[in-house]
């Protein structure tokens, strides 16, 4: 091993080395190939390459070993890390919207059969009609809309209606199987 670096080190510098020679290579000279040398003509054979076969693979991923190569790993795993990151927190921030509108949907439908069961029911019926109308966009399977218009009917005294609405009522939410 010490000898192939010394091959190598007087292919480079046109130099033989030995005790004496100066071992500085050219300014510019690569990372990975000062590192491969350094360690090839270390004096003592136990901190060289443990063989021709580890330093051949050394001298073959020699760019792993260049500092403009551990940056730009660097920098491709950093954003790899950012990218997963935003996505993250962009699925956060769509699932917390889902549920917030859930929630908000919710509360809406509450606040409609709210509205439905003060109602007055001298009232406008076309206005109840809408309220009611209103409930069942927002959650046409939730059956106190319904149970709220029955009521209604029922309290105003229109009582064919109501058996109507609730006939009506029951085939189109299921209720009636």
């Amino acid at each position: 091993v010490y000898s192939i670096g010394a091959t190598l080190f007087h292919l480079y510098t046109g130099t033989r080395i030995d005790k004496t020679t100066n071992r500085t290579l050219k300014a510019g000279t690569s990372e990975g190939y000062l590192y491969i040398l350094n360690k090839a003509l270390q004096e003592k054979p136990e901190k060289r390459y443990s063989s021709a076969g580890e330093m051949l693979e050394a001298l073959n991923n020699i760019h792993k070993n260049e500092r403009t190569y551990r940056l730009m790993v660097f920098r491709q795993n950093l954003i790899r890390f950012v990218l997963l990151l935003f996505i993250l927190i962009g699925l956060g921030l769509v699932f917390a919207g889902y549920r917030r509108k859930q929630t908000e949907k919710k509360e809406q439908y509450s606040q409609c059969i709210m509205q439905m069961s003060e109602f007055d029911t001298h009232g406008d019926k076309g206005e109840f009609d809408r309220i009611f109308n209103e409930a069942v966009l927002l959650e046409p399977d939730e059956v106190a809309a319904y149970r709220e218009k029955a009521l209604y009917l029922f309290r105003r005294g229109e009582y064919d209606e109501t058996i109507d609405f609730v006939n009506e009522s029951l085939s189109v939410t299921g209720l009636y199987d």
